[in-house]
This record gives C-alpha cells, structure tokens and sequence, in this order.
C-alpha cells in the first residue's frame, strides 16, 4: 500500500526566466515554493482564500495573479477604487500560515 505524503508544495516563478536576452527593465527570476502540512492547508488555507474569495468576487473560480492584482487588470479592476482594503483581507488570510522564509542571492 501506497503511503502518501503529509504535504502538499506549490512552485511558482516570477520574472525574466530566458536567461538568454535578459529583460534590462526587469532583470529578476524568482522561483517560490509553497509548502502546507495537508491538514493546516485542507482546513484552515482553503476555507480562508474561499471566504476570501466570495466576499470580493461572488464565487471561488478566480485566480489570483499577482501580475493582475498590481496592475488592476481583469477580475482586479475594482481594486482601482478600493486597493489597501482588498490587500488588508489578503494578508490577514495569509498571516494565519505559519511562515518560514528562505532566501537565496546569486
């Protein structure tokens, strides 16, 4: 019998991953993972980015794009009129992770 893991990660980047023709305006790659005990992330993340989710857009099938998010495009563009109130409720949904931070400079 297959014993599964007790987390879950999501990975994403961010930035200029060419690395042949370097953007000059925006020289950066990230690459950001995500690690969540499955318990913590099934029942306190998910019901916390739904709640979230609903009460700024009505329904959970929106995807938040940071890219979207800072420039006000799309489902985002209400933010335009209410930004510090959307970003408050984002962050107190995520405040309740616990946290650790890694950092790594090249």
């Amino acid at each position: 019998m297959t014993k599964f893991s007790e987390y879950i990660v999501y990975v994403d980047e961010s930035g200029d991953h060419g690395l042949v023709s370097l953007n000059p305006h925006y020289p950066i790659f990230v690459l950001a993972c995500c690690v969540f005990q499955k318990t913590d992330y099934s029942e306190r993340v998910v019901p916390a980015l739904q709640q979230f989710k609903f009460r700024h857009f009505g329904h959970d099938m929106v995807v938040l794009h940071e890219h979207e998010i800072r420039k006000t495009e799309g489902a985002f563009k209400f933010l335009f009129d209410a930004p510090r109130r959307f970003h408050g409720r984002l962050r107190a949904v995520t405040g309740g992770c616990a946290l650790q931070h890694y950092r790594r400079r090249h």
